[in-house]
């Protein structure tokens, strides 16, 4: 059975807002107004659609004509695997290679980094590259706002660190990172990368880690990202938001409450329904002047 729910409509009638959880309002705010480390997903929750969805897409431009089709290629079988959560393996030679079980993601996403880099690396793929790639990607409105709000921040991402790091400095911003570090020659050529890789599982990681050394409780946890992978990440005692755009929220919704809700929906505070984060920033002022 599906747990009850309760929707908050926020913002004038003409951009109207919307928050989905099992809490009522008030309670809502009694939890947000604990929260003093802020933890963030960057493609898709900081930062809006735009024409290159994530940093690995905007990155591929300089492929070298010959690579981009095997990067396209391995780009739609990763993406073909995260939907076809369902799936049901089938006996033949491809048993295995077919469908990737989320056990084996990381490796999976390991392997996708690796061949990615490899590409950019023969591209002649240098440290500005990625800094004027970084430089230019918008934020997603309320983001500045959003951020300043907390003692400290840290964003968390499959992307890359220089990439994220560029976009934050060219917007006045500060944050600790945990993304994949690229590594540059003396020429800042590209010639590979940290092995010490941050994907999706390995997000939740990445964030008790940083909850120790900040000394934080998992209720002072503002957590806050765009899609299932989020949630794994997400402190079951911390205020954890899934956001949805308002364009295609329905199906994402219809989606979520078929394959996902009875297992995450308990990791969930409130989902929010909203094209800028303005509306997340409104609710924790509220929450702090209770």
């Amino acid at each position: 059975m599906a747990p009850e729910l309760v929707l908050e409509q926020l913002g004038q009638p003409t951009s109207t807002d919307l928050v989905i959880s099992s809490l009522e309002m008030p309670d809502l705010l009694v939890r947000l107004g604990l929260c003093r480390l802020g933890a963030f997903d960057f493609d898709g929750t900081l930062t809006g659609k735009q024409q290159y969805a994530t940093q690995w897409n905007r990155l591929d431009i300089h492929l070298l004509p010959e690579l981009q089709q095997a990067a396209m290629d391995d780009r739609e079988q990763y993406l073909l695997r995260k939907k076809d959560d369902d799936h049901h393996p089938e006996a033949g030679e491809d048993w295995w290679v077919a469908h990737i079980p989320k056990e084996n993601l990381p490796c999976t996403e390991a392997a996708w980094l690796s061949r990615s880099i490899e590409r950019y690396a023969r591209s002649g793929m240098t440290q500005a590259m990625v800094n004027a790639a970084g430089r230019e990607r918008i934020l997603r409105p309320g983001t500045s706002n959003l951020l300043a709000l907390f003692e400290k921040r840290i964003i968390i991402s499959f992307g890359i660190e220089q990439f994220i790091r560029a976009c934050l400095q060219t917007n006045g911003l500060t944050a600790d990172i945990a993304a994949n570090r690229f590594r540059f020659d003396e020429q800042s050529r590209l010639i590979g990368y940290h092995t010490n890789v941050v994907a999706s599982l390995s997000k939740k990681t990445a964030l008790e880690r940083y909850m120790t050394i900040q000394g934080f409780k998992p209720h002072e946890v503002f957590a806050i990202g765009d899609a299932v992978t989020d949630i794994e990440m997400m402190q079951p005692d911390g205020f954890n938001v899934l956001l949805m755009p308002k364009n295609d929220h329905d199906a994402k919704w219809v989606a979520f409450r078929r394959n996902h809700l009875p297992t995450l929906w308990p990791k969930i505070t409130m989902i929010l329904v909203s094209d800028t984060l303005n509306t997340m920033v409104e609710l924790i002022n509220m929450a702090r002047r209770r």
